[in-house]
């Protein structure tokens, strides 16, 4: 269990790092509105629907999940 929530709290942040990443490097490049980190790993505070809080935690859960698994297969094929 506290494996569990450990391992998903680090693929939130993952995710959520990421997001935070590549959203101020579009953002930089287009000239639009930067968001934290904290909006990109928790979402925004005032949701204007309420799935909008959910679906940050599980965007941010999916890609540090996919993350980790492109990394283990990287390094398990020698390529890095």
């Amino acid at each position: 269990m506290i494996f569990r929530v450990i391992f998903g709290e680090i693929c939130v942040f993952i995710g959520g790092a990421l997001r935070w990443i590549v959203g101020n490097t579009i953002a930089s490049i287009s000239g639009k509105k930067k968001f934290s980190f904290k909006e990109y790993h928790r979402g925004v505070e005032n949701p204007e629907r309420g799935y909008e809080a959910m679906l940050h935690g599980t965007n941010n859960y999916i890609l540090g999940l996919l993350f980790i698994f492109l990394i283990i297969f990287l390094f398990s094929q020698d390529i890095i």
